[in-house]
Formats: structure tokens, C-alpha cells, sequence
């Protein structure tokens, strides 16, 4: 899979552990952490954070 993000156009970054994301669903905290994380550029961003976590579950 690593592979084949290197071939992907619109690959921003690709995070491995530690990265734990925290998010909100269903009235309760939640929390996940991946074993990778690909970042595009069509990805939605949290203001003020950096490319290495976005998403709904970076706060």
C-alpha cells in the first residue's frame, strides 16, 4: 500500500504512528489510532494545523 501512495498524484503526506485521532460522534469522544494516515490535497483541514493530520477527527 506505501507503494502505491508514492505513485498518487495528490499525496500530501503519509503519517505513521504515534498518531492518535480524536473525534466526536454520536454525542461521545471517541478515539482511533491508524496505522497509517494519508494526507491529499483534497483533504478537509482544521484551521491552524499542519498537513500531517486532517480530517473530521483532528481538532
Amino acid at each position: 500500500m506505501l507503494l502505491a501512495l508514492d505513485f498518487a498524484g495528490d499525496m500530501v503526506d503519509v503519517v505513521s504512528p504515534p498518531l492518535k485521532i480524536s473525534f466526536g460522534t454520536c454525542g461521545k469522544r471517541r478515539a482511533h489510532t491508524p496505522d497509517y494516515l494519508a494526507v491529499t490535497r483534497h483533504a478537509p483541514r482544521s484551521p491552524g494545523r499542519s498537513t500531517s493530520c486532517s480530517g473530521p477527527g483532528c481538532a
